[in-house]
């Protein structure tokens, strides 16, 4: 019941004024393998019985890579702009189905591992529906204006655009929740895991990167890095 009610309460936390790219999320451990599917059944069903569609951004559920630093599968997460948040139309029967769906995953997660909320800094605007495959850099950064800038600079250069394509590219800090002091976080998009690893090893060999290195070696440390493939969207 802790974990339910703790989780309910994030959900209707949404009235910070932040910057409009804004999300939250909660990472957790399922109970066993597969039960992920009834979790995705649960949500899908909800969308569709009533319809649920996102005034901005939507709604996820990401397969999350496994570490040796926490106990993690899966994380689910709501994005979009923070000043037109939530499903487009909304009714008290909705809400409480939308709230039994948590009731019913407690058989289903053995705990929340994670939870955060936060908002973009920069985003080059490419889409994300394509690209399935994720990682997250998180950071600690002491320059956060010098930071944004040389990243800008990094993925906005002409060497950089030739090798990602439309490859989306996002940078942001987390505003509350647990980070361990890893505010700051970049958020890449690729085909697959192997795709990943293409792009990150032409990247590392252009001229762009190392003058992104050299400014930022400095006043960055990244903490942690870590992958995740979305399963489903809603929107």
């Amino acid at each position: 019941m802790k974990k339910v009610t703790s989780l309910l309460t994030f959900i209707v936390f949404i009235s910070m004024n932040v910057m409009s790219q804004s999300y939250m999320t909660y990472h957790f451990e399922q109970h066993k393998f597969g039960d992920d599917i009834a979790i995705l059944e649960m949500l899908d069903s909800w969308h569709q019985k009533y319809g649920v569609s996102y005034k901005s951004g939507g709604f996820q559920l990401f397969d999350v890579d496994p570490s040796i630093t926490d106990k993690t599968t899966h994380r689910i997460d709501w994005y979009g702009d923070i000043n037109n948040w939530g499903p487009a139309e909304t009714n008290p029967e909705q809400e409480l189905a939308f709230g039994n769906i948590f009731f019913r995953m407690n058989s289903l997660v053995v705990d929340y591992t994670h939870h955060e909320s936060g908002r973009a800094l920069y985003s080059d605007g490419n889409s994300f529906d394509n690209y399935p495959y994720r990682m997250v850099y998180r950071m600690t950064i002491d320059d956060l204006d010098t930071y944004i800038e040389a990243f800008t600079q990094l993925m906005e250069s002409e060497e950089m655009i030739a090798i990602k394509g439309e490859r989306p590219a996002m940078m942001g800090q987390t505003i509350s929740g647990v980070n361990d002091g890893k505010i700051y976080w970049s958020y890449l998009g690729f085909i697959d895991r192997e795709d990943f690893m293409r792009v990150t090893e032409a990247t590392q060999n252009t001229e762009s990167f190392k003058k992104f290195i050299s400014t930022v070696s400095d006043i960055r440390t990244v903490e942690e890095t870590r992958g995740e493939t979305l399963v489903k969207s809603w929107k």
